[in-house]
């Protein structure tokens, strides 16, 4: 019985294979009608066409080839401003750096991951799937990195969700490229997962290719488990499906699982005609690696039915190709047959080389196998520590960022603060200049009023001096009415002089009634005209009365602050 891991290297190799023979389809029409054929349509309606340039880009007999191809694609695309297929052309050439030209799969991960970005900014998104998968690939066909192959096709699988199986054509090959990853691992379960959502994809002239293989896998995974039912279902089904590119090949295929189906169940007259067509049709292809297995299966039949010279001639042509086909795997079933048909032969000796061999091959597929499993867990540790450390990194940075930004915010509300309050102490200080410029105004104005008013009391006193010389000389009642009606500073000039006052000699009677409180209105006349330095027979002449009455004014004054005699009322004027 084949192994798991020998099934899963020859199920990928099969996959590749049948793939790429199907993008090498001869073409019908030249090349330029082939490209002709790819302007202004949708990703679905030249997938196909798409596909057969890529096979005809890897199998170039060298890079001057396989450039004049992409070159020519490029061309046409700039020329009929098709950006799309633009960028089909950018993925072509870096696709191409994973092959034979180049063999520099670091060179063509990254122009692949630059055509990512490209596409992402034109909106063809439908192209990432594809992308995630041929890098996944390149990460694990030639970098054994398979946990970046894997986060790939896991990116490629998210991607693709957001199609539908009619808008993105690869679903069926990326679920079959990532289940023939798992079943590489060995890891069934995932496997058959993966491969049950590429036979449900709608069925397509691309994906159709796809479903041979998953059906194919899904048989071997449930053979290897000994459901026998279950594995020919899925290899009927290969059998049963209406393909018209290569069914051949896939019914031999499916038709030599079914026959190695009947040996395990002892039905060995059944298998045999089930695993000759399958060797026929691998000799047929070419497909030295498969015509091995297959030989030795029938080989091991022959020995079932005690047809020792059938057996003997078989494993001779099985020894032949498992040369050809330079697998080292292939030797592992080859020797057990080898053995059993000396075993039968009598010769222990050779028999017991073949054991040994086929031991050592064992154990030594067994130990790569484990080396492999241990390689990708110490893989996936060093990527989950990578992934912590750019983590930890984009934490830190974050933290960096973001306490440079709360710097810079309180920066510039600093500079808000600072240059709002600068603004409003301008503007304070500018109300401030034009209140105190109205209030200087107010104050020259009241100042010119009151001295005017104090000259228009000049006027009127020297107005009265005059009659009173008169009055003098003669006795005139006339003159004398005319002098009573002159007296100066009635109740409302009074009035209107005081608020002059208190404009120029702001809060002075104010201040004059807190620190002397008891004074009558006269006296507080006659201590406003004498902030004015009025002398006494200005203020009788102001005032109406006689300079006699001023002096009396006065001393009463003196008498009510008891002022000293000493002392000096102006002083104490010019104190309020």
């Amino acid at each position: 019985m084949i192994s798991l891991l020998s099934h899963s290297l020859y199920t990928m190799k099969k996959t590749v294979t049948y793939l790429f023979a199907s993008l090498l389809l001869v073409c019908h029409y030249n090349t330029r009608a082939q490209y002709n054929n790819l302007i202004g349509k949708k990703y679905p309606q030249r997938v196909i066409n798409l596909y057969k340039i890529y096979g005809n880009v890897i199998s170039a007999k060298d890079t001057i080839a396989a450039n004049i191809i992409v070159s020519n694609l490029r061309t046409l695309a700039i020329k009929n401003n098709d950006k799309e297929l633009e960028i089909e052309a950018d993925f072509i050439k870096a696709l191409d750096y994973e092959h034979k030209h180049y063999n520099q799969f670091q060179k063509g991960i990254k122009e692949l991951q630059k055509v990512a970005v490209k596409a992402q900014s034109n909106n063809y998104e439908v192209i990432l799937p594809k992308i995630y998968r041929v890098i996944g690939e390149a990460y694990w066909e030639g970098m054994n990195n398979y946990e970046l192959a894997f986060e790939n096709y896991y990116k490629m699988l998210k991607v693709q969700n957001q199609f539908t199986d009619l808008q993105c054509p690869d679903k069926a090959l990326n679920f079959v490229t990532i289940g023939n990853a798992f079943y590489f691992f060995n890891d069934c379960k995932s496997c058959i997962n993966n491969m049950r959502k590429a036979l449900d994809v709608s069925t397509t002239d691309f994906s159709v290719k796809q479903k041979n293989t998953a059906n194919n896998t899904i048989g071997l995974i449930y053979q290897q488990m000994g459901k026998l039912d279950s594995a020919d279902f899925y290899f009927q089904r290969i059998i049963n499906l209406k393909e018209n590119y290569r069914l051949k090949e896939w019914i031999a295929i499916s038709k030599g699982n079914l026959g190695y189906n009947k040996y395990l169940r002892g039905k060995y007259t059944e298998a045999l005609p089930l695993m000759k067509e399958d060797v026929d049709q691998a000799i047929l292809s070419s497909d030295y690696g498969l015509a091995t297995t297959s030989l030795v299966h029938l080989a091991e039949t022959y020995l079932k039915l005690g047809k020792n010279s059938e057996a003997e001639e078989t494993a001779s042509k099985a020894i032949e190709y498992a040369r050809k086909s330079k697998e080292y795997r292939r030797w592992e079933n080859l020797y057990p047959l080898l053995a059993k048909i000396n075993i039968q032969n009598q010769n222990k000796e050779l028999a017991k080389f073949y054991l040994d061999s086929a031991i050592t091959v064992k154990d030594s597929l067994r130990k790569k196998f484990s080396a492999l499993q241990l390689l990708r867990v110490n893989q996936k540790l060093d990527r989950e520590t990578q992934i912590k450390l750019n983590n930890e990194k984009q934490r830190k940075t974050a933290q960096r960022n973001y306490l440079i930004v709360l710097i810079l915010i309180l920066v510039v509300l600093s500079l808000y603060v600072y240059f709002n309050q600068k603004k409003n102490s301008k503007q304070k200080q500018l109300i401030h200049d034009l209140k105190l410029k109205q209030m200087n105004g107010e104050l020259c104005n009241a100042t010119l009023q009151l001295k005017q008013f104090t000259e228009q009391i000049n006027n009127k006193r020297k107005l009265v001096k005059d009659l009173e010389s008169k009055l003098n000389k003669q006795d005139n009642n006339e003159l004398l009415n005319q002098l009573q009606e002159s007296t100066i500073l009635t109740d409302e000039e009074w009035e209107q002089f005081r608020k002059l006052f208190e404009k120029v000699h702001s809060g002075f009677l104010i201040r004059l009634k807190e620190k002397l409180p008891n004074l009558s209105p006269a006296e507080i006349r006659f201590m406003t005209l004498a902030k004015l330095k009025f002398d006494n027979k200005e203020m009788a002449s102001t005032l109406g009365v006689s300079p006699e009455s001023i002096r009396v004014t006065r001393y009463r004054l003196r008498k009510k602050i008891n002022l000293p005699e000493d002392g000096d009322l102006e002083e104490l004027v010019n104190m309020v």
